[in-house]
């Protein structure tokens, strides 16, 4: 059983049996009223992996079923879900992605758009965050690699910042 956002709100947005009975239906009424069975045919040739597995979702659906913010929630997840995957240890030209850095340093430290929405956006970390800017080149040359993604565990990364 695969579901989805109630008249496709959210294009492509799938969930799982087992995030949708832990997750979803935490907050019942939100769930009732927002989500029911996937009218998106899956092709034997397809494979699928649920939406709500991705950190910024999970705390986003959290957040706006708490406040019951369907709008907010139907605005913000199609953002997340359209970024660049984490390029992880591999070097990428910087122009290609929104880059971030912490405000304290350490200096040349940079995490990409979808580590900072996954582990930093929504959390206690953001306002220890900024935006890197849009001159990366200029200053770190023709390939720049996301921090976080080269990491083993971004989460011990982030308990040891605390």
């Amino acid at each position: 059983m695969v579901l989805g956002t109630r008249n496709n709100a959210i294009p492509e947005m799938v969930v799982c049996q087992t995030c949708y009975e832990d997750h979803i239906l935490a907050y019942p009424e939100f769930a009732r009223e927002h989500f029911e069975l996937s009218t998106i045919p899956q092709a034997a040739d397809q494979t699928w992996w649920c939406d709500l597995v991705v950190p910024y979702i999970y705390r986003e659906y959290k957040v706006r079923a708490l406040t019951n913010d369907w709008k907010n929630f139907v605005e913000c997840v199609p953002v997340r879900m359209s970024l660049n995957p984490c390029p992880g240890s591999d070097t990428v030209y910087p122009q290609d992605n929104k880059w971030f850095t912490p405000n304290n340093g350490p200096k040349g430290l940079l995490i990409c758009m979808a580590c900072y929405c996954d582990y930093v956006l929504l959390t206690e970390q953001h306002s220890q965050w900024r935006n890197a800017g849009d001159n990366l080149v200029g200053i770190f040359g023709v390939s720049v690699s996301c921090f976080f993604g080269a990491q083993f565990s971004s989460a011990s990364l982030l308990a040891k910042a605390k």
